[in-house]
């Protein structure tokens, strides 16, 4: 189709062929780039859930530097240890200069909108029960917690052999501060987060890693292993354990 512009040369148009072509090249291009994109969203949100064990791990390091080598205790189940001493989730969140759990506005009101936080894992869809809302868990078996938080006694970082392959925080899907999935709590990884491949850990080195399901989990019991090559969930001596 062709126009004609007065005193002018003629301006040619777009046909409908053309048009349908350019259409056709736009939805092939949207097809290739959408998954790309997803792609590239759903991994920033993974960096940003390991980012977040980063940020416990350098913590725990620095409340052991300056409590005499002491790593916080596990505190109530029920997170309701309000008090500095207490628990890991009242003395890391100071540690890193952040309100501890208790004070978050959003921990037992499912209607508050939640902030991009430490304490949220983004791939995680979970938006809590409205009584407690964790992404992360601490390994009970580091402490030896027992019932009775007041009870607890603090394990010392420097009576840890391997702290490089000792897991001390996990994503967990119970939403519980702290879970030993070794002996009792079956699937308290979550091991479904990531696209499947598995789960994220930090250790007490400091450091946090993605491993994949096979290298932790019995898919029979829907237990953990113990103690693999590169990760140790009982670290202190047989008899804390029975």
């Amino acid at each position: 189709m062709t126009k004609l512009r007065a005193g002018g040369p003629r301006e040619r148009g777009f046909t409908l062929i053309e048009l349908l072509v350019v259409i056709a090249i736009m939805a092939v291009l949207g097809g290739i780039l959408l998954p790309v994109l997803g792609k590239a969203k759903s991994r920033a949100k993974g960096t940003a859930c390991i980012n977040n064990l980063k940020q416990w791990g350098t913590a725990t390091l620095l409340f052991a530097a300056d409590n005499d080598d002491k790593l916080p205790r596990d505190g109530s189940s029920t997170g309701s240890s309000t008090k500095p001493g207490d628990a890991w989730y009242v003395d890391l969140p100071l540690a890193m200069k952040q309100p501890p759990y208790h004070e978050l506005p959003w921990r037992t009101n499912q209607t508050r909108s939640i902030e991009k936080s430490v304490w949220i894992c983004p791939v995680n869809p979970d938006n809590g029960t409205g009584k407690n809302f964790w992404h992360y868990s601490l390994n009970e078996n580091v402490n030896g917690t027992l019932p009775d938080p007041k009870k607890q006694r603090y394990t010392r970082l420097s009576s840890i052999k391997h702290p490089a392959k000792t897991v001390w925080m996990f994503e967990t899907r119970h939403r519980n501060p702290h879970r030993d999935p070794v002996k009792s709590h079956k699937n308290a990884v979550h091991t479904e987060l990531h696209d499947k491949r598995g789960a994220n850990f930090n250790y007490l080195d400091g450091h946090a890693s993605l491993s994949p399901a096979t290298e932790y989990w019995n898919p029979e019991t829907g237990l953990v292993h113990p103690e693999t090559a590169n990760m140790l969930w009982r670290p202190l001596r047989p008899e804390f354990y029975q």
